[in-house]
C-alpha cells in the first residue's frame, strides 16, 4: 500500500464524520473527493467550513468509485442507500482500492464485496457492520487476509465512551430543565418541529 501522501480518498457522505474523515486525511497529503447528494459548494459542513476550504471535491459517485485509492463510508441507511456499493459499483473500481465501511451494514452488498475480492477487483476492505449483525462466526468474508473486520465498535476507546456518557447525561439534564436538547446528538430532530407546532 505504501504511503498515504498523494493518493485519493474517496469519502461518502460528507457528515460529522465523514468532515472529520477529509480534515485527517488532508493532513496526509490526499486529494479528497467525496459524494454527498445533499451537499453542494456552497454548503457549510458541520464544521463551519465550506468543502472547498476544506479540501474537498464534490465529486460524482462514479468519479469516487473510478478514482479513489480509498473509499470511504460515512452515510446513513436509507432506501437510497441499501446495497449502495453493489457489483456495477466494484467493477468500477481500481484492483488497488480499498473499501472502508463504518457506518451501516447494507450499503454495502456483502455477495458483491464477497466476488469481488475473489476476482481480485480490488485490494481489500475493513468492515465495522455487516448487514446481518452480529454476522455469524463462519462468515464468508471473515476467510480474507486483505479483509479487517471488528464487531461494530471499532470507534470505541475508553475516552470516547465517557465522553459520550457525559453527552448524554447533560442532554437528559437539559430535557430535565424543560430546555431542548441539542439537535446535533439528536437521531430524530424532526420530533421537536412536531412538538413545537
Amino acid at each position: 500500500m505504501g504511503q498515504l501522501e498523494g493518493k485519493t480518498i474517496g469519502i461518502i457522505g460528507l457528515g460529522n464524520i465523514g468532515v472529520r474523515v477529509a480534515i485527517r486525511a488532508k493532513c496526509f497529503g490526499m486529494r479528497i473527493l467525496a459524494y454527498d447528494p445533499y451537499l453542494t459548494d456552497d454548503t457549510m459542513t458541520s464544521t463551519m467550513l465550506f468543502p472547498r476550504e476544506l479540501g474537498v471535491e464534490l465529486v460524482d459517485l462514479n468519479i469516487i468509485l473510478k478514482e479513489s485509492d480509498f473509499i470511504t463510508i460515512h452515510a446513513p441507511i436509507t432506501k437510497n442507500t441499501i446495497h449502495l456499493i453493489g457489483k456495477e459499483e466494484f467493477d468500477l473500481m481500481k484492483p488497488t482500492t480499498f473499501i472502508i465501511n463504518t457506518s451501516r451494514g447494507g450499503i454495502v452488498d456483502e455477495n458483491a464485496l464477497y466476488k469481488a475480492l475473489c476476482d481480485k477487483e480490488i485490494a481489500g476492505a475493513a468492515l465495522d457492520v455487516y448487514e446481518k449483525e452480529p454476522p455469524v462466526k463462519n462468515h464468508p468474508l471473515f476467510k480474507f487476509d486483505n479483509v479487517i473486520v471488528t464487531p461494530h465498535i471499532a470507534w470505541c476507546t475508553y475516552e470516547s465512551m465517557k465522553r459520550s456518557n457525559i453527552i448524554v447525561a447533560k442532554e437528559i439534564k437539559k430535557v430535565l430543565e424543560n430546555r431542548l436538547p441539542n439537535t446535533k446528538f439528536l437521531a430524530n430532530p424532526q420530533v421537536l418541529e412536531i412538538k413545537n407546532r
